[in-house]
């Protein structure tokens, strides 16, 4: 298996995600969620894998799983919002229970990033997909209709 992995459709000219550090299940489930928004998928398994695809590539939302990620968060987003001479910096959405968010909360927000509750819920996922990317790269028929609004 690579280290980095990530799903062939949509094009590279569509919005771009990277998941971070994020266990399976709920990298799938993200990458579910993504897709109906027609948002590329890449995932970086270590914290050196995030920064180096973010100063190759350019991310538009980048998710990170604040528990796995542990102790070096901040670092971490710091460096994953350092500016980029070709590219804006992604925006950042930290994933983590609330332990993590009372821990950092404050801190985590401060470094770029916005909070996401996990378990992850479908309703509040799709308001942080929305915030971060919007629809308008979307053709109307091809917008998602949700279950939850």
């Amino acid at each position: 298996m690579s280290l980095m992995s990530s799903s062939p459709l949509p094009s590279a000219r569509g919005p771009q995600a990277l998941l971070v550090a994020c266990e399976s299940e709920e990298a799938l489930y993200l990458r579910s969620r993504l897709s109906l928004y027609r948002v590329a998928v890449h995932e970086a398994w270590t914290a050196t894998q995030a920064v180096e695809h973010c100063a190759e590539h350019l991310v538009h939302v980048a998710f990170v799983d604040a528990e796995v990620v542990g102790a070096p968060l901040l670092a971490l987003c710091q460096q994953l919002r350092r500016k980029h001479p070709c590219r804006p910096a992604p925006q950042l959405v930290l994933l983590g229970g609330a332990g993590q968010r009372r821990a950092l909360g404050l801190r985590g927000v401060l470094a770029g990033g916005a909070w996401l509750a996990k378990p992850l819920h479908p309703r509040e996922l799709d308001r942080q997909i929305l915030r971060r990317i919007g629809l308008g790269h979307l053709a109307p028929e091809e917008r998602p209709t949700s279950l939850f609004t």
